[in-house]
């Protein structure tokens, strides 16, 4: 969440209809897609949903992610220039001028972002048990479990009084990412495998 701005000029009502468009596309993909597994079971249905089912929720999640960190952000009013449409980060968060609690509020927004998704893919799984609600709700649980990983860990340290710029800085290096991210995918799998014994 560290970048410097581009020369476009973004909008909060470009940002809301790009992403209210991306979500009601997916949505009305997965309905047709539930649809089509369902009244004509087998592989050849399965695979998309499955593949659509994870994939989406997970690019949902992501969106809400950085949604939740705009949002936490603006909660602890902290001004958070936009970034271009083209990509997923929505706003840059300057660690060198803002303080540890707006850097708390802003890293505890997007764990309620998509937090918040995969409450919905609980809920959504719980009430229609289908292929498609179970492919979302993995998908949403990868996310999870991948970003608890990375976000906790720099949450807890900067509320030790670790200096929120440095505790970022480390946090955030694709060697790390990567590594949390396959660790907890392990343990997902392993419990999921459990599950369905």
């Amino acid at each position: 969440m560290t970048s410097t701005p581009g020369s476009h000029s973004p909008t909060l009502k470009g940002w809301i209809l790009r992403d209210g468009v991306i979500t009601v596309s997916l949505s009305i993909t997965f309905v047709t897609l539930h649809m089509w597994q369902t009244g004509s079971p087998g592989w050849l249905s399965a695979l998309p949903v499955l593949i659509v089912g994870f994939i989406g929720i997970y690019a949902l999640c992501y969106i809400y992610h950085e949604w939740g960190h705009y949002l936490g952000a603006r909660l602890a009013q902290v001004n958070m220039p936009l970034a271009p449409y083209k990509g997923i980060l929505l706003g840059y968060f300057d660690n060198s001028s803002n303080s540890r609690e707006a850097f708390l509020s802003m890293s505890w927004g997007g764990v309620i972002g998509y937090s918040s998704v995969t409450a919905i893919c609980v809920v959504l799984h719980l009430n229609i048990d289908s292929l498609m609600t179970a492919a979302m709700l993995v998908g949403g649980l990868a996310f999870l479990v991948q970003s608890l990983s990375v976000d906790l860990p720099q949450i807890i340290r900067v509320r030790r009084g670790g200096n929120h710029a440095n505790v970022n800085a480390d946090g955030t290096q694709p060697a790390l990412i990567l590594k949390r991210t396959w660790q907890s995918w392990l343990v997902l799998g392993v419990l999921v495998f459990a599950w369905n014994l």
